[in-house]
């Protein structure tokens, strides 16, 4: 199904061509195989993103759906929702024919989070909760320390970290590259800007959570 989607998106933002060699590389390539036979929630999550991607243009309602629920499927994808969403409303300038694209997002976005705050008082309880964790939030020093203040110290010690290490120095490149992108793609109102959008967004909040390296203690 992901290397129909692949083929899809190549076929429609580029050409023919472009489609059947992504589709066919996406097909062999050997992770994407892996994750496929095993039915893990990354593949359902990955398909409702290459969904998204490759209906914005024809059907932009179920591609903002197909958004969402990708976030819900791997929280990680919630945040790279957010961003694809802020540079979606920045380079359509909220017209007409964008809303249903953020109507779609924001229904499956409110139906989940009136469940969450029903049940924990957040509505973006996961996400929150991968944050903490990821924050060290659970470690004994760090046990009654605010959220805000958490996320400050993980930042700051991993500006520490990241100039030192190559793989650091990635994931800064990749988080730059969006930051000045995604606004030049906005302001120059690019054409086929949704796949750069996507890929940027993914890189950029999925480098540092995937990307192997090391800590410093």
């Amino acid at each position: 199904l992901n290397s129909v989607l692949v083929y899809r998106i190549g076929e429609r933002f580029y050409s023919r061509r472009t489609g059947l060699f992504s589709g066919l590389l996406f097909a062999v390539f050997p992770v994407a195989a892996v994750f496929d036979a095993v039915a893990m929630q990354d593949t359902l999550a990955l398909s409702f993103l290459l969904a998204s991607l490759s209906t914005i243009r024809e059907r932009p309602f179920w591609s903002g759906v197909a958004l969402a629920l990708a976030g819900h499927s791997r929280i990680e994808l919630m945040a790279v929702g957010f961003i694809v969403l802020l540079g979606y409303c920045l380079r359509e300038r909220l017209y007409t024919g964008s809303l249903p694209y953020v109507l779609g997002w924001m229904m499956v976005m409110t139906v989940f989070g009136f469940h969450l705050y029903s049940q924990t008082g957040n509505p973006l309880y996961p996400l929150y909760m991968s944050l903490y964790n990821v924050f060290g939030g659970w470690e004994p020093g760090n046990q009654g320390k605010t959220f805000l203040g958490l996320m400050l110290s993980w930042v700051r010690w991993k500006l520490s970290v990241w100039p030192r290490k190559p793989t650091g120095l990635v994931i800064l490149s990749l988080g730059a590259t969006a930051a000045v992108m995604v606004p030049r793609m906005a302001r120059r109102r690019w054409i086929r800007y949704q796949p750069q959008l996507y890929l940027l967004a993914s890189a950029a909040v999925l480098t540092p959570i995937y990307i192997t390296y090391l800590g410093a203690d």
